[in-house]
C-alpha cells in the first residue's frame, strides 16, 4: 500500500515504480498488474535500461508479443529515446519476437538496421533463425564465421553443444561442452550438463563416477546440493537422491525442496509404494513448509495414489487442486504428463483444460492439450484449440504434422471446420519450416525445479 501510494504521488519516480511492479509480480503473483504499472510509467523511463529490460522481459515471459511489438516500435520512433543501450535492447527484443512467429526476414532486418548482427546476441539470433528454418549447416556456419568477433564465447559453445546433441554427434557435443566448462570452471550447472551428454552418448559409468565425486565435493553447499538433487530427479537416481536428502537434513538445510524432490524422484523411478508411504508420513508430521507447497505436494500424492491403484484418492486430490485455482501452469502440465504416462487420460485432460482456461496464453499448456485431444480422439473443442495454437508462437513441427495426419483420418471426420484447419496447417508447414526445439537437454518438465535458474535473455 505504501509503494502504491508513493508511486501515485510521485509518478515520475522510476525506481519506486519498478519496485512496485516487482512486488506485484513476485509477492502478489499478478504479472498483469506489474505490466500495467510499468507501462504507465514508460514515458518517464525511456532511457532507463534496467526499467526497459524488466518491462520487455516481462512482456515476453507473459506472451504479450503484440504489446511488446507495439511498445518497442513506438519507443524506437520516439525522439526522447537517446540511450543507445536501450535502443539496442529494444531492437534485439523485436528481432526475437518476430523470429518466434516465423518472421525471420523481419528479425534479421532489426539486427542489421541497429548494427547488432556482429554482437553476441545478434550472432546467436541469426544462427537460431537458420536452425529453426531447418538450415542446419547454415546455422553452424553463422557461428563459425563470427567466432572471433566476440571475446566471451560461452554462449556460442552452449548453442553448438545443443546443435550437435540434437544431431546425434556426441563427440562434437562433448567437445563444445568441455570448452564451455573451461570458460565456466565453477559452474555446477554446466558440469551437470556435461554429465547429461555423457549419459546420452552411452558413457553412463563415467557420468556416474563424476556425479558421485561432485556430490562429495559439494555436499556442504546448499545451492550446489539442490542442483544435484534436480539432476538426480531427472535421471532418476534414487539412491543418490536419498543421500542428498539425508545430507540436507543433517546440515539443517531448508527441508522442503529436498523432501519434495525425493518424492518426485520416487515417482520417476516408479517406486510408487514408497512415494505413497512417504507422502502419508509427511502428512502425519505436518511440517511448517507444507502449506506453501500444498499444490505441488497434492499433485505428487495424486500421481502416487493413482499408480498404486487408488484412483478415487487421486480424483479427490486433483479436484481439490483445481478447485483452489492456485496451482501454477508448470505443475499442472507436469502432473498431466505423468498421469498421461500412467494411462490416466481423463485426469490428464482435465488438468490441461484447467491450465488453458486459467492461462490462455500459455502455449505449452495449449500444445499439450491439443496433443491430448488428438490422442483421445476428442474433437469437441479441437478445432478451437488448434486455431488458437496456430495464432501463437511458432508451434512444434511434430505436433502440427501429427494434427494434420489425425485430422485426415476417419476418427475426426466430424470435427468442426476440419477442412479450414487442414488448410491453415498446410499453409503453415509450407511457408514456415517448423522445428521442435523445446528440448534443451534436461529432459521433460518436472513438478519441482528448485535448483535451476530461469535466465530469459535475447
Amino acid at each position: 500500500m505504501n509503494l502504491a501510494s508513493g508511486v501515485g504521488r510521485a509518478p515520475k519516480n522510476v525506481e519506486g515504480r519498478q519496485m512496485l511492479a516487482e512486488f506485484q509480480l513476485s509477492a502478489m503473483g499478478r504479472p498483469d498488474l506489474a505490466i500495467e504499472t510499468l507501462g504507465a510509467g514508460l514515458v518517464y523511463a525511456q532511457n532507463d535500461i534496467r526499467y526497459i529490460r524488466f518491462y520487455l522481459r516481462l512482456l515476453l515471459d507473459q506472451s504479450e508479443d503484440s504489446k511488446l511489438v507495439r511498445v518497442g516500435e513506438a519507443l524506437l520512433q520516439s525522439p526522447e529515446l537517446t540511450n543507445k543501450d536501450v535502443k539496442d535492447y529494444i531492437a534485439m527484443a523485436l528481432s526475437t519476437v518476430y523470429a518466434m512467429h516465423g518472421s525471420y526476414s523481419k528479425s534479421k532486418e532489426y539486427l542489421e538496421k541497429y548494427n547488432l548482427a556482429n554482437t553476441l546476441p545478434g550472432i546467436l539470433r541469426l544462427s537460431k533463425n537458420e536452425w529453426e528454418q531447418g538450415k542446419r549447416t547454415e546455422a553452424i556456419k553463422v557461428i563459425s564465421d563470427n567466432f572471433d568477433k566476440v571475446p566471451q564465447k560461452g554462449s556460442l559453445y552452449m548453442l553448438l553443444m545443443n546443435y550437435y546433441r540434437i544431431l546425434g554427434n556426441w563427440d562434437k557435443a562433448r567437445q563444445y561442452s568441455m570448452l564451455y566448462s573451461l570458460e565456466n570452471p565453477f559452474s555446477i550447472e554446466q558440469r551437470l550438463e556435461y554429465m547429461r551428454l555423457l549419459r546420452a552418448s552411452g558413457d553412463v559409468k563415467t557420468a556416474e563416477e563424476n556425479l558421485y565425486n561432485m556430490y562429495e565435493n559439494n555436499k556442504n553447499d546448499p545451492r550446489a546440493l539442490l542442483q544435484l538433487a534436480n539432476y538426480a530427479a531427472d535421471i532418476p537416481d534414487l539412491p543418490l537422491m536419498r543421500k542428498i536428502y539425508d545430507t540436507a537434513l543433517k546440515n539443517n538445510f531448508s527441508p522442503a525442496p529436498f523432501c519434495l524432490l525425493l518424492l518426485e524422484t520416487m515417482l520417476t523411478a516408479k517406486d510408487f509404494k514408497s512415494a505413497v508411504a512417504m507422502s502419508e508420513s509427511i502428512l502425519k508430521e505436518k511440517p511448517l513448509w507444507i502449506k506453501r507447497y500444498d499444490d505441488v505436494f497434492a499433485c505428487l500424492r495424486a500421481i502416487a495414489y493413482y499408480a498404486t491403484g487408488n484412483s478415487n484418492m487421486a480424483d479427490i486430490l486433483i479436484s481439490d487442486v483445481l478447485k483452489r485455482s492456485t496451482c501454477s501452469p508448470k505443475v499442472l502440465i507436469a502432473t498431466a504428463r505423468r498421469l498421461d504416462d500412467l494411462g490416466a487420460d481423463n485426469f490428464s485432460h482435465k488438468l490441461l483444460e484447467n491450465a488453458v482456461d486459467r492461462f490462455p496464453k500459455h502455449q505449452l499448456a495449449l500444445t499439450r492439450l491439443v496433443h491430448s485431444e488428438i490422442k483421445m480422439g476428442n474433437s469437441t473443442n479441437l478445432d478451437k484449440h488448434i486455431f488458437r495454437l496456430l495464432q501463437m508462437r511458432r508451434p512444434p513441427r511434430e505436433l502440427i504434422i501429427e494434427a494434420r495426419k489425425n485430422l485426415a483420418s476417419d476418427s475426426f471426420i466430424f470435427t468442426p471446420d476440419r477442412e479450414k484447419i487442414m488448410a491453415e496447417i498446410n499453409m503453415l508447414i509450407n511457408n514456415t519450416s517448423l522445428d521442435f526445439t523445446e528440448d534443451s537437454g534436461a529432459g521433460e518438465e518436472r513438478m519441482l525445479d528448485m535448483g535451476s535458474s530461469s535466465n530469459l535473455d535475447f
